[in-house]
C-alpha cells in the first residue's frame, strides 16, 4: 500500500460582536483591548491600545479607511459615525467598533440692533444654544437672527 502525506490549512473566520475575539485557534492569543478618541471639530485623532496585533485596519464610517495603527481622520460633516477597528494578529483577528457622534459647534450671538419705539431682552449674551427673546412696547415686523459670518440662522 503507497503511503500518502497531505497538508491541510484550517483557516477560522468567525464574525461576532464588537470588542470579541473573531478568529482562534488552540494556542494562538488574539489580539485584545480597545481604542479611544478625542474630537476637536471634525477632526478625530484615534488612540489604539490594542495588544498582540501586527496589523490594523480601521473603518471610520464616512467610506474612508486606515492602515495605520493610530490615525487621525477629517470627517467631512458632522453626525454619527459607526467606527471599527480591525486587529490582525499572527493567526487571529479581533473586531472594535463604536458609535462616535461629531456635534456641530453651538451658534453664539454677540450683537443686537436697538429699536427706539420698543423694548428688546435678549438673553444671555452672549448665547449658547438657546436664545431668549422678551419684549415691551412695540413689536418689529421681523426679526432675523445672525451669526458671527452674518448669515441667518
Amino acid at each position: 500500500m503507497k503511503k500518502s502525506v497531505f497538508v491541510v490549512l484550517l483557516f477560522i473566520t468567525t464574525y461576532v460582536a464588537c470588542g470579541q475575539v473573531q478568529g482562534r485557534l488552540s494556542g494562538c492569543d488574539a489580539p485584545t483591548g480597545t481604542f479611544s478618541f478625542t474630537i476637536s471639530n471634525k477632526r478625530v485623532t484615534f488612540s489604539n491600545s490594542v495588544v498582540g496585533a501586527t496589523s490594523w485596519k480601521w473603518d471610520f464610517g464616512d467610506g474612508n479607511t486606515s492602515t495605520s495603527k493610530e490615525p487621525t481622520n477629517i470627517y467631512a460633516t458632522y453626525g454619527r459615525f459607526n467606527v471599527c477597528l480591525t486587529a490582525f494578529g499572527d493567526c487571529a483577528q479581533s473586531l472594535f467598533c463604536t458609535t462616535i457622534m461629531l456635534p456641530p459647534p453651538p451658534q453664539v450671538v454677540t450683537a443686537v440692533e436697538e429699536f427706539s419705539e420698543s423694548s428688546i431682552k435678549i438673553f444671555p449674551n452672549p448665547v449658547i444654544n438657546q436664545l431668549i427673546v422678551a419684549f415691551s412696547g412695540l413689536l418689529p415686523e421681523n426679526i432675523t437672527i445672525v451669526n458671527q459670518s452674518g448669515s441667518p440662522l
